[in-house]
Formats: structure tokens, C-alpha cells, sequence
């Protein structure tokens, strides 16, 4: 995702209400909520939470469902099922950048 995160969080809403089965559109929600500014409200948390839960299920071998994943453990200060999750990303993808990039930062910091 590149851009204003708020502005991809309003439009992948939009997409997950016109295709609601469709896992890409719910992680990409994630991801936007993962990576935005906005604070972490318990209804925030709610719907995170289901999406990532859906992307979990129907696409848990995948790289991308397991790099948010990671930032949600990040998010919330669970540094070991972080760590978990980058390395599920890479061993799924080995190329996925922003899970070596935050493996490698996590391992130096």
C-alpha cells in the first residue's frame, strides 16, 4: 500500500462492503488500520480483529496476512509472536521486504 493510509482505510471499507468474501480487500483493510495514525479504539480494535481473523482463516499460508499479523502483535507490544509472524512472512515469502526489513531492525534494535 503506498499513499495516505486514511485515505486507503475509507476505500478498502468501501471495497469489503461491496465484496465482504473477498481476503484481499480485508487485509488490505488491516494493513491500512495497522499503519495508520488514527488511535486504536475498542470498536477499531473490533473490526481489526475481524479482518485479520478472516485473512487469518481463509489465507494463513500467505505472506502478506502474516506481515499484518506482525504488526498487530507489534502494535500491541508482544514482541515474541511479532518476531513469530515477520519470520512466517519470510519462510512463506523470502522476498517480502517489509518483513526483512522489520526482521532485520527487531535483530539490530
Amino acid at each position: 500500500m503506498t499513499g495516505n493510509p486514511d485515505d486507503a482505510e475509507q476505500a478498502f471499507r468501501i471495497a469489503v462492503a461491496l465484496r465482504p468474501d473477498h481476503t484481499p480487500y480485508r487485509l488490505e483493510l488491516a494493513h491500512a488500520m495497522l499503519v495508520s495514525a488514527k488511535q486504536m479504539t475498542p470498536e477499531r480494535l473490533w473490526i481489526l480483529r475481524r479482518h485479520l481473523a478472516h485473512a487469518w482463516v481463509c489465507d494463513g499460508e500467505n505472506a502478506q496476512t502474516r506481515y499484518c499479523l506482525a504488526l498487530y502483535w507489534k502494535t500491541f507490544g508482544v514482541v515474541t509472536r511479532y518476531r513469530q509472524e515477520l519470520e512466517e512472512a519470510l519462510f512463506y515469502n523470502p522476498d517480502h521486504p517489509q518483513a526483512a526489513r522489520e526482521l532485520r531492525e527487531l535483530r539490530v534494535g
